[in-house]
């Protein structure tokens, strides 16, 4: 009983990682896009 409930608990805590992860990147996307424009394209090292 308690091995199926760690499971989808665990589901449910890999679904809302990644979710956060997703809105992470295109929060930085957003910044970037956002630095882009304001100080032109950056130099790559």
């Amino acid at each position: 009983m308690l091995k199926k409930k760690e499971r989808s608990s665990r589901r449910k805590f890999e679904r809302e990682s990644a979710l956060r992860l997703q809105e992470t990147i295109a929060a930085i996307e957003n910044l970037r896009s956002r630095i882009k424009e304001e100080t032109g394209p950056l130099k790559q090292d």
